[in-house]
């Protein structure tokens, strides 16, 4: 009985890890189509549930900075994209993110 809740567990918090991943491309398709208001209602939706996994969490702050700056809220970017830097900095999107913060610095 053990054996088979702990099987459960694990296969519900694969299925959320899949879920939020993809929502996060979801994310970005609303990013490449310039639907930015979309995009954050997404992402706000998605933070409810705390996505637990630090890539997922990171694509997600990355992506609120994009929409960010789509939205003309360059502030709120450069925000999000510092915040994203000290708080994942060894992953993908922090180095994305430090991209990102060069060219609105220029």
């Amino acid at each position: 009985m053990k054996q088979l809740v702990i099987l459960v567990l694990l296969s519900l918090l694969c299925a959320c890890a899949s879920f939020q991943k993809a929502e996060l491309n979801l994310v970005q398709e609303y990013i490449e189509k310039e639907r930015y208001r979309q995009a954050l209602y997404r992402i706000e939706n998605t933070f409810r549930r705390d996505p637990s996994d630090p890539e997922v969490r990171a694509g997600y702050e990355y992506w609120r900075g994009r929409a960010y700056e789509g939205l003309g809220r360059t502030d709120e970017a450069i925000g999000t994209y510092r915040y994203l830097i000290e708080q994942f900095p060894d992953t993908k999107w922090g180095a994305e993110a430090s991209d990102r913060l060069r060219l609105l610095n220029n």
